[in-house]
């Protein structure tokens, strides 16, 4: 509690302390543009963890069903989420997303033999 002489401190609101405090900011501004990024470069190893262990497929496709709605939309994204998708795959694996979740879209991927 503040002494006599010195008036109680305003409570600051999440507007106020974005633009008056630049960690604030930058940590918000971080986030926004942080977090969509780490959950489209997680798709790869979200592949590779499936492939690997087939309870999670059920889990992953729910996690990962905006990004199947636009790579079904947007050429460029499919083909980038379908490269991503086949980097760490074993061998005879595939890739698979759902655009809806009535409808299953999926595309083989051919695993070239490494020595």
């Amino acid at each position: 509690m503040p002494g006599m002489s010195q008036p109680a401190r305003k409570r600051r609101g999440p507007i106020t302390l974005f633009c008056h405090s630049r960690r604030f900011r930058w940590a918000v501004i971080s986030l926004a543009f942080g977090a969509p990024a780490l959950y489209v470069a997680s798709f790869g190893p979200a592949c590779w963890i499936a492939a690997r262990h087939k309870p999670l497929c059920r889990i992953l496709r729910e996690a990962y069903l905006p990004l199947g709605r636009v790579a079904h939309h947007w050429a460029p994204a499919f083909d980038g989420l379908l490269w991503c998708g086949s980097i760490g795959m074993p061998e005879g694996a595939y890739v698979a997303w759902e655009v809806e979740r009535s409808a299953v879209y999926s595309s083989s991927v051919k695993i070239p033999n490494t020595p």
